[in-house]
């Protein structure tokens, strides 16, 4: 698992487990799926949509998330994404009915894999330094 395309590949196809997705590769509505996926790894960041979000949402908080830099480290306490608060902000204003605060003093719904993970769990999950649920 050396290999930066494969560790990525890995978290996709955890993502896609997790949350199922349509044709489009939007995560889908009826499965319970959070609006909005970040993932980041030390090599790269996933993100997913819910196929209920506007284009124009998606095409911000797509602008922000392909901007943010990798996980610098693995080890816990990982620094929270630099473009985390915008993300969450652009999200609230566009869709204020499906808002969840998240990573603030209130709502910890920022997690790291490693502390969710069982035994048998797919490799991807010790490669995501952290996943945030918006």
């Amino acid at each position: 698992m050396t290999d930066g395309a494969n560790v990525l590949e890995l978290v996709c196809d955890y993502l896609e487990q997790t949350y199922p997705t349509n044709a489009n590769g939007r995560m889908r509505a009826e499965t319970g799926a959070p609006l909005f996926v970040f993932a980041r790894t030390t090599l790269g960041c996933v993100w997913r949509f819910r196929e209920d979000l506007a284009s124009t949402l998606v095409r911000d908080l797509a602008r922000l998330a392909g901007r943010e830099p990798p996980a610098q480290t693995m080890d816990p306490p990982v620094p929270p994404p630099e473009r985390l608060e915008p993300m969450r902000r652009v999200l609230e204003a566009a869709a204020p009915e499906h808002r969840r605060l998240f990573h603030d003093a209130n709502a910890h719904e920022r997690f790291t894999l490693r502390d969710l993970r069982e035994p048998g769990d797919s490799p991807a999950a010790s490669a995501i330094a952290d996943l945030y649920l918006i």
